[in-house]
């Protein structure tokens, strides 16, 4: 695994040309990056990358190689993180699973595992794996074509009964399905995703150090942040972990997607 890795990192490089689009700048330090990775200067490698995500000039490959850089640093909730951000780039998308996949083999080798409830499943796919624009398209075709049969039945009288149904149910499926969408899209912009990038980190009760602790999070524990919440308390962030338990954790503690 650990060599396949190497050999994307060079591969991609021709990926690079994506960066050129946005930033000749940021193309040169990308092809930089690479070279000090070659050379096993992983730090500084990561230190360029992270140069060229600061301006905004982001790409899959750009992502992929992050996380690479970070599982030679041994950081692999810091990899976590950044094989994540990949996988949302298709033409790194493969490459994003395996590294995922190595990340979490060697973060369960240490212990670092979470059981996940279901209901916390359900809400991490409605937050953060739910394309609302999409779901918003598909409301408005289905109560236009809703709308056409509904109108078609007054203009015709061969399948008229069938013509209104349809056209009610599906301007009623639409409906919903936009308004649903609608309202959620809205909600879950209080919610981020984050990952724990130190070995350990404590969740707090209160967002103080003085308050009680309600559980130790270890490396690569994921958790859904409430933005709304967190407001105002500084250095502190409200978290709900995939046990259900929620607290506060340390900004610094942890890394939002």
């Amino acid at each position: 695994m650990r060599i396949h890795l190497i050999a994307i990192v060079i591969a991609l490089t021709a990926f690079g040309s994506e960066l050129a689009e946005a930033s000749q700048n940021a193309q040169i330090q990308f092809n930089e990056a690479n070279q000090l990775f070659e050379e096993s200067r992983y730090s500084e490698a990561l230190d360029h990358y992270l140069a060229i995500e600061a301006t905004g000039s982001i790409s899959g490959p750009l992502f992929l190689n992050m996380g690479i850089a970070a599982t030679r640093l041994d950081s692999m909730g810091l990899a976590k993180v950044y094989f994540m951000k990949a996988q949302s780039f298709r033409e790194v998308e493969r490459a994003a699973a395996e590294g995922l996949s190595f990340v979490s083999d060697e973060l369960g080798r240490r212990g670092a595992r979470l059981p996940e409830l279901t209901w916390i499943s359900i809400s991490n796919h409605l937050y953060f794996g739910t394309n609302y624009t999409f779901w918003l398209i598909v409301g408005v075709v289905l109560f236009n074509i809703g709308g056409v049969l509904f109108v078609a039945h007054w203009l015709r009288q061969r399948y008229r009964n069938v013509n209104k149904i349809a056209g009610i149910s599906l301007m009623a499926t639409g409906f919903a399905i936009l308004i649903l969408s609608i309202t959620l899209s809205f909600h879950v912009k209080n919610y981020a995703q984050a990952v724990q990038i130190t070995r350990e980190a404590q969740i707090h009760q209160m967002p103080s150090a003085d308050s009680d602790i309600v559980q130790t999070g270890f490396e690569g524990f994921e958790y859904i942040v409430n933005r709304k919440e967190s407001l105002g308390h500084g250095e502190w962030l409200r978290v709900r972990m995939s046990n259900g338990s929620n607290g506060w954790i340390r900004w610094d503690k942890v890394r939002k997607l």
